[in-house]
């Protein structure tokens, strides 16, 4: 069986990830595209819709997939997209995958159907390695291999294509149990996915190696949504050396001048987040910015002079509020007043939690025991 996903410390890949897949009109689209147009032909016309992704197998073994979304069929049966994003070569991708069916199937029985719905894996692989894994469970039986030769593999890839023309395309690919695989480095992204929401993500996963040309239009072509948009540049500095946060935020002012302050904010505290615990708790103790006006604009460490410390824990007040109130629309006055007088240690948790809760109330009970 496959082993289990961790939760606790998911890497900037699987972060800017889940951020997308869990927005439903971006799932909706690079699900629809990488689908293709016989699949699309099949679903009605609502928007397909996030589903629980945490499953619990024999013995208690917890696994979380990327994202799991269901649709409806025109003729009125459900279709489930399982979402395992890599990147890098996984030799257990097909256990996997097969693993999570199984557990979407017993929720469907436990739900009282007598019958197992579609389920079609879409696996985008970010990887700078070109890999070709076995894509189909019943050809992988009895297969001494789990990755094909390159005629084999185009040969696999040319019966994907032959299912997805058929008259019956959704369940055809579920009853071969065979994989949609998405080859993000070597593939023309912008040409496959037209919506440049969707686009601009996938090329930053695609992205390997410093190239400003490349960052410019994916900066350029950022999603509309923020919470996601400001996630894009965090994932490049996280992943492409030579992308300094200078060059980041240069990037932004050039391409999303209108925006590019509550991007570089969100872009930050996903940085941050990605170094916690250690390197943050480090920081705190040495202070890298200099001074009160310095530290408010950053309001990223403590640092060790009384000024440097009241501005940052000022840079922190603001950045939390300007956070809120993009996420969630409103902040009231009692919210702004326990914000504002909240110690830097707790500004730090809501910081932390403030890209994944559900309300402004989630985010405030955390840490505090209120």
């Amino acid at each position: 069986m496959p082993a289990a996903r961790s939760p606790s410390a998911p890497t900037p890949h699987d972060s800017l990830l889940a951020k997308a897949l869990g927005y439903e009109p971006w799932a909706d689209s690079f699900l629809r595209l990488s689908a293709g147009p016989g699949v699309c032909a099949q679903l009605a016309g609502e928007p397909l819709r996030m589903m629980d992704r945490n499953f619990i197998g024999s013995g208690g073994r917890q696994s979380r997939a990327d994202a799991v979304h269901r649709g409806q069929l025109r003729s009125g049966e459900s279709v489930y997209f399982l979402t395992e994003a890599k990147a890098g070569r996984d030799p257990g991708l097909l256990l996997q995958a097969a693993d999570y069916m199984v557990q979407i199937w017993l929720r469907e029985r436990d739900l009282g159907l007598g019958f197992l719905s579609p389920v079609i894996p879409v696996v985008p692989y970010s990887g700078r390695a070109v890999w070709r894994p076995q894509l189909s469970i019943p050809e992988r039986i009895g297969a001494g291999r789990s990755t094909l030769t390159a005629a084999d593999w185009e040969a696999g890839l040319r019966r994907t294509a032959a299912l997805l023309a058929g008259p019956d395309p959704v369940r055809a690919l579920a009853r071969a149990q065979r994989c949609i695989f998405l080859d993000l480095p070597r593939m023309p992204i912008r040409r496959a996915y037209p919506d440049p929401d969707v686009s601009s993500v996938l090329r930053a996963l695609a992205l390997h190696q410093y190239d400003r040309d490349r960052l410019r239009e994916i900066f350029r072509s950022l999603p509309r949504y923020n919470g996601l948009a400001g996630l894009v540049p965090w994932y490049l500095e996280a992943t492409v050396r030579g992308l300094t946060e200078d060059i980041t935020e240069q990037l932004l002012c050039e391409t999303q001048p209108e925006r590019s302050e509550e991007l570089m904010t969100i872009a930050t505290q996903g940085f941050y987040k990605r170094k916690l615990p250690q390197v943050l708790a480090l920081e705190r103790t040495e202070g890298r910015a200099e001074g009160k006006a310095e530290g408010k604009a950053e309001g990223k460490a403590e640092g060790r002079a009384e000024g440097k410390a009241e501005g940052r824990a000022e840079g922190k007040i603001e950045a939390l509020q300007r956070l809120l109130l993009h996420r969630f629309g409103t902040l009231s006055e009692a919210d702004r007043a326990r914000i504002a007088a909240a110690p830097a240690e707790q500004l730090d948790v809501w910081l932390d939690a403030v890209l994944d809760a559900g309300s402004v109330r989630e985010v405030l009970k955390n840490g505090d025991g209120r």
